[in-house]
């Protein structure tokens, strides 16, 4: 699972093993987050689900998504186009 950005601690990641729709897992220390990442200037990122990890980390790692949004989707793209089926 490929570390695509750090940012407060938090650890963000693409699982190139799990489908559509293009989302990331962030990570701090045993908390985890899924956040899908959405269409830039169509649709705003989505939490999917949180557990052992606070609101203000969620709220951070939802706001550095949705600041490079077009960046998480690129890479995400990326990621999944070098998928062998």
């Amino acid at each position: 699972m490929p570390l695509i950005h750090q940012q407060n601690g938090l650890d963000f990641f693409i699982e190139p093993e799990f489908p559509a729709p293009p989302h990331v897992r962030i990570t701090k220390g045993d908390g985890l987050a899924i956040i899908r990442v959405g269409i830039p200037e169509q649709e705003l990122p989505y939490i999917e689900k949180y557990e052992n990890i606070s609101h203000e980390d969620v709220d951070l790692a939802y706001n550095a998504i949705w600041d490079a949004q077009e960046k998480f989707l690129n890479l995400w793209n990326k990621i999944h186009s070098n998928q062998v089926t």
